[in-house]
């Protein structure tokens, strides 16, 4: 794109959900924004950093990471969710 040689993508990573991603059914997938923390299981455990509205600055400035949510209710508590490392 525009020239550009290098791949310009964020690294994925699979992380454990520690508290519910709410969202709605709208047949999308969902971007949104959380901070993550490996613990003592040596995975990456995330949560969401507040309301996910496109003016929530504070949300975006918390977050060192974008959870890929697909298309439903949300994940639970417990789930595996792909994540793109920020930073």
């Amino acid at each position: 794109m525009m020239g550009h040689t290098q791949n310009l993508t964020r690294p994925k990573v699979k992380a454990i959900v520690d508290k519910q991603l709410k969202r709605r059914r709208d047949g999308k997938i969902h971007l949104m924004r959380v901070f993550g923390t490996f613990e003592n299981d040596g995975r990456l455990h995330v949560r969401d950093t507040g309301p996910q509205g496109s003016h929530q600055l504070a949300a975006t400035a918390l977050a060192n990471g974008l959870a890929l949510v697909p298309d439903g209710e949300g994940l639970a508590a417990g789930s595996e969710v792909e994540v793109m490392l920020l930073g």
